[in-house]
């Protein structure tokens, strides 16, 4: 049975008087910032988890319950105020549980890393989920910080002067230092002189004077910075990077307009040249069609051929015994000569609309190289050429339009373009004319910045600039030399100065005597606390260093640590979420102190991967944490916009991903005010059907208030 949220009831929460959800697999909660979204991420957080301090959570004054199903017989009801946590019922069944669990479960403010480290997890958060380093770190634990980074390397205790190798530091300075014991010890025994003393008070008097030359020198130096700056100041002020930027991405628009109509132009001319002739044959339809009501078929030969015939026909007939019968042809060739001259004369008399009939015949084949069947191949010719010379006519006014827009562009960057650089420039120099600007205005900005950098660090007040040069060149290296020598040749001169008179009050200091107290009294206690000091010395070292040795066998037992996270890596629980996740990556292993991730062809180190790929991966590690802390056992996700810094494709792939985790058994509460990821949820929820629940926390604020609405 899978461990899921069924209910979260709160009240006075924020801007919820009263709020109740019932949740299901797959859910989403939407509502901007104003509506409370966060307090009850917080909320959540506060009323699941024992380590809900790492998350530095707001205080609040709601009071309600948060029921969590699948950790005993009956749900379970979670409070902030309670002193039972999630953890609390897992640790039963699931000992060892890592102090940071909730950052397995819970995803707040677009955080998809488990730490904040390059690639999001390092090797001490892998070692706390994957193996078994409590009673070692129990261990170290009994060590201090200081000691457990602490190295002993050729008599000497090397580490952070804190704690017990502070203490061993102090024991050593009042042994060794400087003013130690041995060094009184020698300074007694030793004694002293005043010839050093007249040396470094004549070294001290000419450092000074350099010293006080070297100020004037910088606060000249300051005020021709500072010219410097006002100057760039003023240049900036004329040509300003925000101007030239906005104006270089103007004129790309323009650019691209000018492209867009010369392609529309090429279409146009395209189109125009595709229905040649369209003009022409709306003319012809109808000319065609008047003429074929007149046209006149022109007269046949054949009546002519037979009158002729009949003609002749008596000739021969007149041979025979009876020529009587050769008149009998004549009347049917009489006849049918009428006939034929009667149609030669019509036929003349419509000879001009033949003429233009033919004339149609012959343009139809000089434009469409073909031959004028009839009426229908002007109508069909018509049809095929429409759409081509409504789409001439349709880009024409387009391109008519977009030219005027041009015109207006190209005037407004010539303006522009004018007055940033004081005269007019042809159209074919503007790119090289704004590259060249957006160069010098971002030379300027770098350079103002290395002045004003320059001025800051010679911090030297406006009211002391110096106009007038004081003949020496300001280095900041010589002065600094100059003070730090003045410095110890002061501090040099001063100690030989006191030498002599706190050699005794430093003894007296150390060994506790007065002041009065006779020189042979003062050196014999002192050489016995040099005894005490010492042998407290070498006690400090021998702890130190039996420590050492102790954490020097903790590492080579971490070492055994690191074959358990391996195989942790490599379990189906951690693995088998990775390539569901990714589509990708079939296999993450550690490898010194960095996390390797591989396809089918080769591995990648985690931080190189992209940010869509690492928050696809760390989601994945995630699940297999958790899965193989609670052997596999299906848990909750909380998301609070987790996805909303991701690209658009991105969040796509990850709401698909979470949503096949929830088809696996995991519930998914995932808080967002993004619409977009508002509309993902809901398209991937449809697949869950009654086991999708989202939650517009506006509509609830507003259906709480009605008076109505309360049961």
């Amino acid at each position: 049975m899978s461990i899921q949220i069924e209910n979260i009831s709160v009240q006075n929460l924020g801007p919820h008087n009263r709020l109740a959800l019932d949740l299901k697999r797959f859910n989403l909660i939407y509502g901007h910032n104003e509506y409370g979204k966060t307090y009850l991420v917080e909320y959540l957080i506060s009323a699941l988890f024992k380590n809900s301090r790492q998350w530095r959570l707001r205080s609040h004054s709601g009071r309600g319950t948060v029921t969590v199903a699948g950790l005993d017989k009956k749900p379970v009801r979670f409070t902030p105020s309670s002193n039972i946590r999630l953890e609390d019922f897992l640790a039963e069944n699931h000992p060892g549980l890592p102090a940071d669990f909730s950052k397995l479960l819970v995803v707040k403010g677009a955080e998809l890393e488990l730490a904040n480290v390059d690639g999001g997890i390092d090797k001490t958060i892998v070692r706390g989920f994957l193996s078994n380093k409590q009673v070692l770190d129990q261990v170290e634990n009994n060590i201090s910080k200081t000691l457990q980074k602490a190295t002993f390397e050729n008599g000497v205790l090397k580490g952070d002067s804190r704690g017990e190798i502070g203490e061993y530091n102090r024991l050593e300075d009042v042994l060794k230092g400087p003013k130690g014991l041995i060094k009184l010890l020698e300074q007694v025994d030793k004694g002293y002189s005043d010839g050093e003393r007249s040396t470094l008070a004549a070294q001290i008097k000419a450092l000074t004077v350099e010293k006080e030359q070297l100020e004037l020198a910088k606060r000249h130096w300051a005020w021709l910075i500072n010219q410097e700056v006002v100057s760039l100041t003023s240049h900036q002020a004329r040509l300003p990077k925000e101007s030239v930027v906005k104006l270089k991405s103007e004129f790309e628009q323009f650019r691209q307009d000018i492209s867009e109509i010369e392609q529309k132009q090429h279409l146009q001319k395209h189109s125009q040249e595709s229905s040649r002739g369209y003009e022409w044959l709306k003319q012809a339809r109808d000319l065609y069609h008047n003429l074929l009501e007149r046209v006149i078929e022109p007269p046949s030969k054949i009546l002519g051929v037979l009158a002729a015939f009949l003609v002749l026909l008596p000739i021969p007939l007149s041979f025979f015994t009876r020529p009587e019968y050769a008149v009998i042809p004549l009347l049917p060739a009489v006849l049918l000569g009428w006939l034929q001259i009667r149609k030669v004369q019509l036929f003349a008399q419509h000879q001009s609309v033949n003429e233009e009939m033919t004339r149609l015949h012959e343009q139809f084949q000089a434009y469409f190289s073909q031959p004028l069947t009839g009426l229908p191949d002007i109508e069909n010719k018509l049809l095929e050429l429409e759409k081509d010379y409504n789409n001439a006519a349709f880009l024409k006014e387009q391109i008519e339009s977009d030219q005027l827009k041009i015109e207006k562009e190209r005037s407004h960057l010539s303006v522009k373009i004018k007055t940033l650089v004081g005269e007019n420039r042809e159209e074919a120099a503007w790119q090289n004319c704004l590259d060249t600007l957006e160069s010098e205005a971002g030379k300027i900005a770098i350079q103002l910045q290395s002045k004003r950098e320059q001025l800051a660090m010679l911090n030297v007040d406006s009211s002391d600039f110096l106009e007038e040069a004081p003949g020496l060149e300001y280095s900041r290296q010589a002065y600094d030399t100059v003070l730090e020598e003045l410095k110890n040749k002061e501090r040099d001169l001063e100690e030989e100065k006191q030498k002599l008179v706190i050699l005794k009050q430093r003894i007296c200091q150390t060994t506790g005597d007065d002041i009065a107290a006779a020189w042979e009294t003062v050196i014999s206690n002192l050489r016995s606390g040099h005894a005490r000091a010492l042998a407290a010395f070498q006690d400090k070292t021998a702890e130190a260093l039996g420590k050492i040795a102790v954490m020097q066998v903790l590492k080579l037992l971490r070492r055994d640590e690191d074959s358990k996270i391996e195989s942790g890596l490599a379990s189906p629980e951690v693995q088998a979420p990775l390539f569901e996740l990714t589509r990708r990556y079939e296999h993450i292993a550690l490898e010194g102190e960095r996390l390797f991730v591989s396809d089918k062809f080769d591995s990648f180190p985690l931080s190189d991967l992209s940010t869509g790929a690492q928050e696809q991966i760390l989601l994945g590690l995630r699940i297999g944490f958790s899965s193989k802390l609670l052997q596999g056992e299906p848990l909750f996700l909380i998301l609070d916009d987790a996805f909303q810094y991701s690209d658009w494709e991105r969040r796509k792939l990850l709401v698909n991903r979470v949503a096949e985790l929830a088809r696996r058994g995991w519930q998914i509460v995932y808080f967002t005010m993004d619409d977009n990821i508002r509309t993902l949820f809901d398209k991937a929820g449809k697949q869950f059907g009654e086991a999708y629940f989202r939650c517009d926390l506006k509509e609830m604020s507003l259906s709480l208030q009605e008076p109505s609405s309360v049961n």
